[in-house]
């Protein structure tokens, strides 16, 4: 290899949630190794070349393939051939993997893949693909895992179609709330019209009134902070010199950062909590442990939460950091308006002049 050029790093195929990421910019930086480091080498040599930089991890997976005559030779077979472990990283790719770094040392032989496509067959605890599988004349290990990703992967997307929606007001759950959950909560009538009245009007935490859905004041309003329309409370701010957008929920008491973004941080120390939290709907959210980040000049603290949703900002760090502004009640004197129109206040009041109702006469009373 030139020596003028900096070789690049191995491949990680560690931590599988992010491999595809991880494998697209370690393919963008050999490929550029390639072009400008080996343009006069021979196909081969480029692949050898791969298998050698890639790392011990990637040398292990790639005798897990099988190649057509004269295709380990191949540039772009190699590679497509690893882009397929990665992306996208499925559980039945991870243990066809395992299972044939076993049976290598099982001396199956010609056998092996017979015995692997054998043991998705019975192993696998989903009855709709086993009966799948049994069903498909001439079945391979190749089409055995493929029928087993789609099965994976349409299980996935119906898990995405039937989620509800999520609810990111936070809470903490003290004794006291503890002992009176339900407190604050309408009781729950027999009548399917009130049950349906009161599914239609809520308190609602952005104009502070009661209004049905879709029907708030301060929908479409411009957030000068943000200059986000349309109820969309978000703001960004720059962690580590990435930029980061957070929910502003005015009704949360806590900060929450995901577990996800926190792992992008370096040097951020995590301390162990006893705190426990929940969202309005009473779910149970797994605390990791809480830090503190800087947020312009604001030391905010924040929990580390194994959740999905976005990052958030809780009303004390919104208003320390300018976010929102509480306004205060304007206290009016009652007496002003009586002292000024004392005969409006005074008696029950007549007409100055008789006035004659028209009554329908057809109408019942």
């Amino acid at each position: 290899m030139d020596g003028h050029f900096k070789q690049p790093p191995e491949m990680d195929f560690s931590h599988e949630d992010n491999l595809s990421e991880k494998w697209k910019r370690w393919k963008q930086t050999m490929s550029l190794y390639l072009e400008v480091a080996m343009s006069e080498k021979t196909e081969k040599e480029q692949c050898r070349a791969v298998l050698y930089v890639i790392g011990l991890d990637g040398r292990e997976i790639y005798n897990t393939f099988n190649f057509g005559e004269h295709e380990a030779d191949k540039l772009p077979v190699l590679l497509k051939k690893f882009e397929d472990y990665c992306i996208p990283k499925k559980n039945v790719t991870v243990i066809r993997h395992h299972l044939k770094l076993i049976a290598k040392n099982c001396e199956f032989e010609h056998l092996k893949d017979g015995l692997i496509r054998d043991r998705i067959v019975c192993g696998t605890n989903s009855s709709r693909v086993k009966e799948r599988l049994l069903r498909e004349d001439g079945l391979t290990l190749d089409k055995a895992v493929g029928i087993c990703r789609a099965d994976e992967e349409s299980r996935k997307q119906m898990k995405t179609l039937n989620e509800e929606e999520q609810v990111h007001a936070l809470r903490r759950k003290t004794q006291n709330q503890r002992n009176n959950r339900n407190e604050g909560y309408a009781k729950i009538g027999p009548s399917r019209r009130d049950h349906e009245k009161r599914g239609s009007s809520f308190s609602c935490g952005k104009c502070g009134t009661t209004h049905e859905k879709r029907n708030c004041p301060a929908y479409g309003a411009v957030n000068r902070k943000t200059e986000i329309k349309e109820n969309a409370c978000f703001t960004s701010f720059k962690l580590q010199g990435k930029t980061v957008q957070f929910k502003i929920d005015t009704g949360a008491q806590v900060n929450i950062l995901p577990l996800s973004i926190y792992k992008k941080l370096s040097n951020v120390k995590l301390s162990k909590t006893s705190t426990s939290l929940t969202s309005y709907s009473g779910d149970k959210l797994k605390v990791i442990g809480k830090c503190s980040l800087y947020l312009k000049d604001k030391n905010c603290e924040f929990f580390v939460t194994d959740t999905n949703q976005s990052p958030l900002l809780g009303f004390k760090a919104s208003n320390e950091l300018g976010l929102i502004h509480v306004i205060m009640t304007v206290q009016a004197d009652v007496d002003d308006p009586v002292k000024s129109f004392p005969k409006v206040f005074t008696g029950l009041g007549c007409l100055e002049k008789p006035y004659h109702i028209k009554i329908d006469s057809s109408v019942n009373p």
